[in-house]
Order: structure tokens, then C-alpha cells, then sequence
């Protein structure tokens, strides 16, 4: 029998760019269309990592009302603590 629980945390990554690159074009970049436009090494992206010292954990609030602990067995889902909204009042 397999149990675990998962928890959904948050977490920081920092991409790292050659002295070179143009932080002016890459903050338009970002602020445009979103992270992803600016991992390219012609923008001078260099690598990235996870900055695992800021993990923390998220309440269901900070998740639209979403759980963020679940805990299986099996592969089955035994309880959350998922906000549940009455929208009957």
C-alpha cells in the first residue's frame, strides 16, 4: 500500500544572463509576453537554478481556493484542504 502527501509550495528560480545582455530589452520582454520570451541564448540567457532556502508553503487562500496538502493512498485521494465555496447564498 502506497501513502504520501503532497503540499504545493512556492518557490523562486533565477535565470542568469551574460554581462553583455540588455536588461532594458529583457524587462520589456518579460513585461510583454512573459518569462519565457527571454530564455535565449541571442538574449544572452545563460542558465538557470531553484532557490530552494525560499520554499514556502502555500495556504488555499494564496491558491484561488485550491487545496495545497492532499494526502493518497494508493493513488487515491483521501482528503485536501481545498476551500469549498457555498455559491448557493
Amino acid at each position: 500500500m502506497k501513502k504520501f502527501i503532497d503540499v504545493k509550495v512556492t518557490l523562486w528560480n533565477r535565470y542568469y544572463f551574460n554581462e553583455g545582455a540588455d536588461i532594458n530589452k529583457l524587462t520589456e520582454l518579460v513585461r510583454e509576453n512573459g518569462i519565457d520570451e527571454v530564455i535565449d541564448d541571442e538574449l544572452g540567457f545563460n542558465c538557470s537554478e531553484i532557490l530552494f532556502d525560499t520554499m514556502e508553503e502555500m495556504t488555499p487562500d494564496e491558491n484561488g481556493g485550491n487545496s495545497t496538502i492532499e494526502i493518497y493512498v494508493d493513488d487515491n485521494s483521501v482528503w485536501n484542504n481545498e476551500i469549498i465555496i457555498d455559491k448557493t447564498n
